[in-house]
């Protein structure tokens, strides 16, 4: 199985990273977990033994993922999807990659604009060892075998090396960092997770769908092919689908989720680049629904990946959450993952687990106003010293993410109750609601807190929770 692995960047000093045979930017929570790794650019190429050990440390995880989705067995077997949506399933099972293999969809290409004067990004092939030679080879001819690449002859060239994974196999990687640099970003906005979360109120079935390697069946515009070459000891090749790690990739690949399911979404179906979710109250419009979002991949050529697809249930994972009728709630192996952290050696870990707790922030009540000694780690020309005020903080929030609330969704024929409350580092606010207006059946929607910034630090908190 083909395993690829490129870099982008955000904006200019991080790495995203991809894999070819998983569209996620992350084994956790989403898609695009950013890793602050400088690293040394030589003749304008990366010098590959200067990336920090915590890239390593990453990829190898997104390795583990990816090498066990591809150990199960790629099989269309119909015992996970429930009795009253197998006929249903079964009449589209032309839409799934174990059946009909990859597709290419028609309703988008990638195009890389580039800034007026750019000069084309040249590099040189690294050298590589005989096993890295012969691997370079087999990934060569399995890549333009599958109609992903072809020799290019182009004048654009990124770079490209292997890493070698905790297995002892060896991961290509390309890095697309100077190409992002020179590229007219798409502005085109991806959904705030939040929202997506909350306009799934009111329904208590769900399927999730997932795109198979959704970026590579995206066709590259044939004027921008040449942008995407990359340079080797066979010679450069560049993409004739869209790779991963262009800045502007997940913008294109919303943009056609949002053509492809315009008239639906928000409605019975939510889009998160490719992760799907259809939700409805009850199963026979879950049915309706299912069908209308399945024949319109049917019609794009959009194919999903079955294995990866849940069916017809009353609680799915969805990124990084489970979903069901009661409620929003983290899911547990993130959750597990951020409290088995190590306790941080450095600044870059602490910023990695700040990256994760706080991307479950709205569970945890003043999660800024604990964070505050951790936060104050990353200043600028701030000296790392762990101590009790920061061992504290790194406990709580682990503790506290153990213990977080299945949240409710909002409900605007409740009533909705917002509590505010302020301290000398923040101001947070709980948003609940109840249908009697008692503390009795209260729950909550959300829990939300910020730091005081500069200047603000010198008023009065309460002034700031009227409006926050």
């Amino acid at each position: 199985m083909l395993e690829i692995q490129c870099y982008s960047s955000h904006d200019g000093d991080g790495l995203y990273s991809y894999s070819s045979t998983d569209a996620k930017a992350s084994t956790s929570i989403g898609r695009s977990q950013v890793l602050a790794v400088s690293v040394a650019m030589v003749d304008g190429t990366i010098k590959k033994e200067e990336i920090k050990m915590d890239l390593a440390t990453y990829m190898e995880e997104v390795a583990e993922a990816s090498d066990q989705e591809q150990s199960e067995e790629s099989s269309f077997c119909l015992d996970k999807v429930p009795n009253w949506l197998q006929d249903l399933v079964t009449s589209h099972k032309e839409t799934f990659v174990e059946v009909s293999g990859l597709g290419r969809v028609d309703l988008a290409t990638h195009e890389i604009p580039t800034l007026p004067g750019t000069t084309p990004v040249k590099s040189r092939p690294f050298r590589l060892t005989w096993d890295e030679q012969a691997q370079m080879a087999k990934e060569l001819e399995e890549m333009v075998a599958m109609d992903l690449i072809r020799p290019s002859k182009g004048v654009w060239s990124s770079p490209c090396f292997f890493i070698r994974k905790k297995d002892g196999s060896l991961r290509l990687v390309i890095d697309y960092r100077r190409l992002n640099k020179l590229t007219i970003k798409d502005n085109y906005p991806l959904p705030m997770i939040d929202t997506v979360l909350d306009s799934l109120a009111g329904a208590t079935i769900f399927t999730t769908l997932d795109a198979a390697s959704g970026y590579h069946q995206v066709p590259m515009d044939p004027r921008s092919m040449a942008k995407t070459g990359f340079v080797t000891p066979q010679g450069t090749f560049e993409f004739q689908v869209m790779p991963f790690g262009l800045t502007s990739a997940p913008a294109t690949y919303q943009r056609m989720m949002a053509n492809l399911l315009g008239p639906y979404l928000n409605r019975f179906v939510m889009v998160f680049i490719d992760d799907v979710i259809v939700f409805s109250r009850n199963q026979e419009d879950h049915k309706m629904h299912l069908k209308l979002v399945l024949d319109r991949c049917q019609e794009a050529n959009l194919k999903l990946k079955f294995k990866k697809c849940h069916f017809g249930s009353s609680k799915v994972e969805y990124l990084g959450h489970t979903i069901s009728g009661e409620g929003v709630s983290p899911h547990s192996h993130n959750t597990d993952k951020i409290t088995s952290f190590p306790t941080p050696r450095n600044a870059d870990e602490v910023r990695s687990f700040l990256g994760t707790a706080g991307y479950y922030r709205r569970f945890i009540d003043c999660y800024a106003d604990i964070a505050v000694p951790l936060t104050n780690m990353l200043k600028k020309n701030k000296s790392f010293h762990w101590g009790d005020s920061e061992e504290k903080a790194f406990r709580i929030l682990q503790q506290r993410l153990v213990h977080a609330p299945v949240l409710a969704y909002p409900d605007r024929q409740q009533i909705q109750i917002l509590t505010t409350d302020a301290s000398n580092h923040g101001i947070s606010a709980i948003l609940s609601q109840s249908p009697d207006g008692s503390a009795e059946n209260e729950k909550v929607i959300s829990y939300n807190s910020r730091t005081l910034r500069g200047p603000e630090t010198l008023l009065d908190g309460s002034l700031f929770q009227a409006t926050y």
